[in-house]
């Protein structure tokens, strides 16, 4: 087994909680499913060129209509969500 310890906090990236996003199945109108993991990653890029983790687009399309979709395991209740 190999272990890593980063020098500096900023090299770190703990894995987060799990939440009913994290653990839930997405589907979206996109073709490059690569990406999908970017969708629940509870990454906040440091501005709109961070290009440091996966990120999700829909470039070039323009005047389109887009979805993402969530599947739950269960019923749930969304009290907030965020688009970056």
């Amino acid at each position: 087994m190999m272990i890593w310890i980063p020098y500096e906090e900023s090299a770190a990236r703990p894995k987060l909680a799990p939440t009913i996003a994290s653990t839930s199945k997405v589907s979206a109108s996109l073709k490059n499913k690569r990406t999908f993991s970017a969708i629940k990653d509870q990454y906040e890029p440091a501005d709109s060129k961070d290009t440091n983790f996966p990120y999700l687009h829909w470039w070039p399309a323009k005047n389109t209509n887009e979805f993402i979709q969530y599947d739950f395991a269960s019923e749930q209740t969304v009290s907030e969500s965020k688009v970056y």
